[in-house]
């Protein structure tokens, strides 16, 4: 099935940057793809997982399983970036003394400006278009 928006929900002069990493996967992905190649927003951070499909399990009744793919994912300009990853237009690796979801807990948005290097980078492509 083919399933296509019907825009608008956000205003022509909103200034948006996604931020990606080796966790970004599936619906995450398309979401960035989506937004990549209609809204022309620039990706910062790491390259993606590169998860574009949908797998079911089914079990035997040896007590076994089998998974297989049952759907793939396709960006808007139809690309599949199945086991690559989505390569963002600033790349710019995470702090390694941080975790992200330590840097969530721990730091106020502006303490965060300071020592997340993906934040800040996004921050000041936002301050540049």
């Amino acid at each position: 099935k083919r399933f296509e928006s019907e825009g608008g929900f956000l205003p022509d002069d909103a200034q948006v940057v996604v931020i990606t990493d080796k966790n970004t996967y599936c619906a995450g992905e398309l979401l960035a793809a989506s937004l990549k190649e209609n809204l022309k927003v620039k990706l910062v951070g790491e390259t993606t997982f590169g998860k574009w499909n949908v797998q079911t399990v089914e079990p035997l009744p040896n007590g076994f399983a089998i998974k297989y793919t049952v759907m793939s994912f396709s960006s808007p300009e139809g690309k599949n970036y199945s086991g690559v990853g989505i390569k963002p237009d600033f790349e710019v690796s995470q702090n390694k003394d941080f975790e992200l979801v330590e840097l969530q807990r721990k730091f106020s948005m502006n303490k965060r400006l300071e020592v997340d290097r993906q934040l800040k980078a996004a921050y000041e492509l936002t301050k540049a278009l």
